[in-house]
């Protein structure tokens, strides 16, 4: 387990950062719902500013691998805590499927270029990382549903510009016959107002209002392996998520009051 920074690689440090805080609770080091180090407690053990502290902690949080407590501190979760992120997933195409319609794809073409600042951070990689960029539509029967596009690193796949027109149909089925098994999806939703460009490819109106569905696939020890965008016209679909809730104990109520 590495327990250093190294400033000679070339990864980022908040990215060192992260990956140490995810061993340490791999290996147990911070047990589920345990407290670990403060912000300045890390800034002086690693010797890093406070914004790459901070940057690193609030990526592990919106990962699920850690949790806050407001006025207390920031605690660990459990292994338990990040399958949990599985559940209630935005999947367009099962959500076309459970409405009815017939779900298809059109790939619209792949090319290559370098990571920008956002998907140097999603995919954890140096800026201007050589990465491929696919570009679909996903169709609900005859009617264009989604615009995405997809980001995966150049030195994972060398023959990507050849098989992503397969890849384009079933992304995650395409990674797990390459080798990289997508186990984990940490998944954003934000609404968001279609531009011009993207209103066209879905024959919308622009400025309607849309959803943005944000995606990156990890392997089982928590390598990203694919971040996509999906701008999504929620026109036909409907998003639900079941969720149980453990109830309040009534006694405890009543014990209050005496």
């Amino acid at each position: 387990m590495n327990t250093q920074i190294d400033r000679e690689l070339p990864l980022p440090l908040y990215y060192q950062l992260k990956q140490i805080i995810i061993d340490s609770i791999n290996e147990g080091l911070y047990k589920e719902d345990e407290m670990i180090p403060t912000e300045y407690e890390l800034m002086e053990k690693y010797q890093l500013s406070r914004t790459t502290v901070r940057q690193a902690i609030n990526d592990l949080v919106t990962e699920k691998y850690l949790y806050r407590k407001k006025g207390i501190g920031t605690f660990a979760t459990s292994p338990r805590g990040v399958e949990l992120i599985n559940q209630g997933l935005y999947k367009v195409d099962s959500m076309i499927k459970k409405a009815g319609f017939k779900n298809s794809v059109k790939f619209l073409g792949v090319h290559e270029g370098k990571a920008t600042a956002e998907v140097s951070a999603m995919l954890e990689v140096p800026l201007e990382t050589p990465v491929y960029f696919m570009s679909r539509i996903r169709y609900a029967d005859d009617t264009a549903i989604s615009s995405s596009r997809s980001y995966i690193r150049k030195d994972m796949i060398h023959d990507f510009l050849e098989e992503a027109a397969e890849a384009a149909l079933a992304f995650h089925k395409y990674l797990d016959k390459k080798g990289f098994p997508v186990e984990i999806i940490v998944e954003t939703l934000e609404p968001c107002v279609l531009d011009s460009k993207t209103a066209k490819l879905l024959s919308l109106p622009p400025k309607k209002l849309a959803m943005i569905v944000k995606d990156i696939g990890y392997l089982k020890d928590h390598t990203p392996v694919e971040y996509s965008v999906s701008i999504c016209d929620t026109t036909l679909l409907k998003y639900t998520l079941t969720a149980k809730r453990e109830p309040t104990n009534p006694l405890s109520f009543k014990r209050r009051s005496e």
